[in-house]
């Protein structure tokens, strides 16, 4: 079996499952957007263990190289690429002609689901009514629709598509291994004698970062033991710094981005991760891999319910899932989880989570999909 897997771009956080069904399969990988990794994430993957295919050009250029591929590179299975913009849409719609010509199965793959309508903007309802008729089309005639959880196997069924069409390959990543060890309360001079929150985001409006520095500020008055750390880089540094100095917080620290090779370093020397993401502009967060990266660094997690992973990996002992857009029902959140002392049953919760959502169950998970 022959796969062509058609994607967006190569972030960092994809290259380990994209080598998981390498090792597994005889697969090509083409992207259609490589440059988007390094402008939404700010760092491109790379790898040797695969046929990369990148195309570059305008639309013209992008569809007359997928359908040239499709039809000369002998696959029997083709994975269609997101369409979470008009242009992707008429690149998948493109892939999924030129298979129905070639009579080769095609697959699609999503983490798509919608915050609740009351949410969303005038124009994110035409953008998502818009993305639905196109789903529909696209998922007409697959052999099976692959969704990454719970959240996005219902957008599925929501828009048509027979149960028995859907297929799930829990989406999950695994953080590099660091390249140096150090302490990180030695290296950014913190206190050794309190509780550490971490948070890795990018400091952008729908991750929340107003609404947790609130928490923290609440969570100050009960409580003396705790700083909150937030790893990452962008537009409002500035302003969440002036947030925390208008709150007189002495206790929030933002040493700016993070490399991905020594974020695990923070994970595990935290003792509470925190994704405090929250609908903005109607948009959540489809996974929010950053939860996946947390446990598996053997740090218990606090999401908010806009965050797909929190549905399907936070079971109350990994971590709580929380309102989002709320800074009480986070800092109560952050308080349950950060205070509680069955820390061997949260150690054992996280051990049998990460291996459920382990990259190799998830490429085993993938091929199953393909094999009808």
């Amino acid at each position: 079996m022959k796969i062509l897997f058609i994607t967006n771009t190569l972030s960092e956080h994809r290259v380990c499952f994209f080598e998981n069904l390498a090792g597994k399969s005889h697969i090509d990988f083409m992207f259609t957007h490589p440059d988007m990794a390094v402008k939404i994430y700010g760092a491109k993957g790379n790898s040797d263990a695969f046929r990369a295919i990148d195309l570059n050009g305008n639309i013209l250029k992008r569809t007359k190289a997928i359908k040239n591929e499709i039809a000369m590179g002998g696959y029997d299975r083709i994975i269609l690429p997101p369409a979470d913009s008009i242009t992707q849409a008429i690149e998948g719609y493109t892939a999924m002609k030129a298979a129905q010509r070639s009579g080769i199965r095609y697959y699609t793959w999503t983490e798509k689901w919608e915050a609740p309508k009351e949410t969303q903007p005038f124009k994110k309802k035409i953008k998502n009514l818009v993305q639905r008729r196109i789903y529909r089309t696209l998922t007409r005639g697959t052999q099976k629709c692959i969704a990454y959880g719970t959240k996005s196997r219902e957008y599925l069924l929501s828009v048509g598509v027979p149960e028995e069409k859907i297929g799930i390959s829990h989406n999950t990543t695994l953080p590099p291994e660091p390249k140096e060890q150090f302490d990180i309360r030695d290296k950014h001079g913190l206190p050794k004698d309190k509780k550490l929150v971490f948070c890795m985001a990018r400091l952008v409006e729908r991750k929340g970062l107003d609404i947790l520095i609130d928490a923290i500020a609440l969570l100050n008055r009960g409580h003396s033991d705790l700083i909150l750390v937030i790893g990452g880089d962008g537009p409002l540094k500035e302003p969440l710094k002036m947030q925390a100095e208008k709150l007189g917080l002495k206790n929030v620290f933002m040493p700016g981005r993070i490399n991905s090779d020594v974020k695990a370093l923070y994970y595990r020397q935290a003792d509470l991760s925190v994704i405090s993401s929250k609908i903005c502009g109607g948009v959540i967060e489809g996974w929010g891999l950053v939860v996946n990266e947390a446990l598996f660094n053997g740090s218990p997690v606090v999401a908010t319910d806009c965050v797909g992973a929190a549905y399907d990996m936070l079971d109350g002992n990994t971590g709580i899932m929380v309102k989002q857009g709320d800074c009480r029902a986070l800092a109560e959140g952050i308080e349950k989880m950060l205070y509680r002392e069955d820390k061997e049953r949260i150690t054992r919760a996280i051990a049998d989570i990460n291996e459920k959502y382990s990259v190799d169950v998830m490429g085993d998970g993938f091929l199953e999909c393909l094999q009808g």
